[in-house]
């Protein structure tokens, strides 16, 4: 809900969230240009939801979705012609995920679904649309130096410096980040 605050106090007069917590209602009652609606994406019809959207963001949402290929042909019924698509998933080829597996929060609970930059962009191109950006953020160097110690990864960091070789740069330029962000727009 935070990005929805942010977005209308940056300049979008109208914008919309769909979350199945109720509690978010309690928070958005009273928050102008900002409607709230309780239920899922998968459940709503274009009645309930509406159409012609500039933007759809989904924040760490896709890889808690059963049916994912529904979600993006939801996007495309709902998306303005020059709408743009934003997404924000763990990213299953990070650094973090490939040393610490099981203890990596890709695999978290309730996600069904396991995404890296090829898998994003195969989903995303079924549902007709295509990559404007793509990036990784969130390195978790901490946590990756710690493990790499023989350290639980996540402490405040005792990692042995001879991982100082492991930088954000590197992570960044080799698409190794946490989280994968992906922009779409139709093709």
């Amino acid at each position: 809900g935070v990005f929805l605050k942010m977005a209308h106090q940056s300049g979008w007069p109208e914008c919309v969230g769909v979350d199945p917590n109720e509690n978010y209602s309690k928070i958005y009652k009273e928050a102008k240009g900002i409607q709230y609606i309780q239920g899922t994406l998968e459940k709503l019809d274009e009645y309930h939801i509406g159409t012609h959207y500039d933007c759809i963001s989904m924040w760490s949402v896709l890889e808690h979705m059963n049916d994912p290929q529904k979600t993006v042909r939801i996007f495309s019924d709902i998306l303005s012609p020059d709408g743009v698509v934003f997404i924000l998933v763990p990213n299953l080829d990070s650094l973090a995920t490939r040393l610490m597996r099981q203890l990596s929060p890709t695999f978290a609970w309730k996600h069904p679904n396991f995404f890296c930059k090829e898998s994003l962009v195969m989903l995303m191109d079924k549902g007709g649309f295509k990559p404007v950006l793509m990036e990784t953020i969130i390195t978790e160097i901490d946590n990756i130096r710690n493990y790499m110690s023989f350290e639980w990864p996540y402490e405040a960091a005792h990692y042995d410096e001879a991982f100082d070789i492991i930088t954000p740069e590197w992570i960044h330029a080799n698409m190794l980040g946490s989280r994968l962000i992906g922009i779409f727009k139709r093709k």
